[in-house]
């Protein structure tokens, strides 16, 4: 059995531990620590019955000038041996039941790099890609993908 409970502090070692375990791209532990501490009710983790994280997702809410309030998603990974296992469904519906519950927005976006084998997976999660952003990683281009749910 599989569960999800808030990300703390004290997971950060382990949420950098996979990221650089899944290849993703991983940031400085007092920028963890400000997105955990700013956001504690949108930021989880999952752990196998083991007690062990096997996933997390970090998310923040962005305000830009002249505009609603929009989810971000930072970084959100599930382990490769847990991988297709709609264990990353369930972590991503509950960010979005979250974010809807506790900040009222229905819109999330993420960014990733052209030719992830993740698209597939947002896709089937309602995200869309909203455009190209060229050079937005070091050596490649990224997708900016959005999700709304303006019902």
């Amino acid at each position: 059995m599989f569960r999800i409970e808030p990300a703390k502090i004290t997971h950060i070692p382990e949420l950098e531990n996979i990221g650089k375990l899944s290849n993703i791209i991983t940031y400085d532990y007092n920028y963890y620590m400000y997105i955990l501490t700013k956001f504690p009710d949108i930021n989880f983790v999952i752990k196998n019955k083991q007690n062990k994280i096997i996933g997390f997702i970090l998310s923040q809410i962005k305000t830009k000038p002249d505009s609603s309030p929009i989810g971000h998603i930072i970084s959100f990974c599930i382990l490769e041996e847990y991988r297709n296992q709609k264990l990353g469904t369930k972590l991503i519906n509950h960010l979005k039941k979250n974010i809807i519950k506790q900040y009222k927005i229905n819109q999330l976006y993420l960014e990733m790099m052209v030719g992830n084998r993740a698209l597939s997976f947002y896709n089937r999660n309602g995200f869309t890609e909203s455009e190209k952003l060229p050079n937005y990683y070091d050596d490649s281009d990224g997708i900016l993908l959005i999700w709304n749910n303006f019902s």
